[in-house]
């Protein structure tokens, strides 16, 4: 069993065929998300708990948390953005070729197919394109998934998927990080695609700069997010673009 696979049991459900150690209940049930309750989602909302279990399973996760177990505000800003666009104006995304980067546990992948975009979510680590696969067929979706690094060289990997439209959000924990998430997005741009950031107000992300990743500023709510995974009820984040 892999983390992925914990995470996507129910809780009792034995975790292997010859144990007695059954699946803890980590609050990961589908319920309506937050912010997009069109949708329904799955979510650690014990996340320490989760997090010590993944791993035990995956040595990996000891140093870096299995973030896909988690809905950020990022992509509850880019689902509700694709949702409420597309009931003013009706057909907006449809066939339209959506590249998501680091899609997590795949909510705004799964809001614009819901659309009837052509949707493409890429992450870096499988066990996210795991979860993103679960969450779009728990929604009634088949999602299209690919394996995508932001620290590939941008250039190539869009050339190839050619998206009429890329989306990230939440992707500016670190310094080294939003760097390449800056530099995807002005390769997108330079390109002929039109990319949507989504950004709660990180330390690093393009909310302050946003020429600089080629961008501006289009909205700004305050998103919901679960006080037991980050301390807070909710988090101020604005929607860039340039579309």
């Amino acid at each position: 069993m892999d983390a992925a696979e914990l995470f996507l049991l129910e809780p009792g459900a034995p975790l292997e065929e010859q144990s007695e150690e059954v699946c803890p209940n980590f609050g990961q049930g589908y319920r309506p998300d937050l912010f997009v309750p069109e949708i329904r989602m799955r979510e650690a909302l014990d996340f320490a708990t989760f997090w010590q279990y993944a791993g035990r399973l995956d040595s990996k996760y000891r140093e870096e948390i299995p973030y896909w177990c988690i809905v950020w505000p990022g992509s509850r800003m880019l689902a509700r953005f694709a949702l409420d666009e597309n009931q003013k104006k009706p057909g907006l995304w449809k066939n339209r070729k959506v590249l998501e980067l680091g899609c997590g546990s795949g909510l705004a992948s799964v809001a614009f197919g819901r659309c009837e975009a052509q949707v493409i979510a890429s992450d870096h680590d499988g066990q996210a394109l795991k979860v993103a696969r679960a969450t779009a067929r728990k929604n009634g979706l088949d999602l299209q998934t690919c394996h995508l690094d932001l620290f590939d060289d941008p250039e190539p990997a869009l050339s190839k998927i050619q998206p009429g439209l890329m989306v990230m959000g939440d992707l500016f924990y670190e310094a080294g990080v939003a760097s390449r998430a800056a530099l995807w997005s002005k390769s997108a741009i330079a390109m002929g695609i039109s990319v949507l950031v989504a950004d709660p107000t990180r330390t690093y992300g393009p909310h302050k700069r946003p020429a600089e990743w080629g961008l501006s500023i289009l909205q700004e709510a305050r998103v919901p997010v679960h006080k037991t995974v980050e301390n807070v009820k909710g988090r101020h984040t604005v929607l860039l673009g340039h579309v």
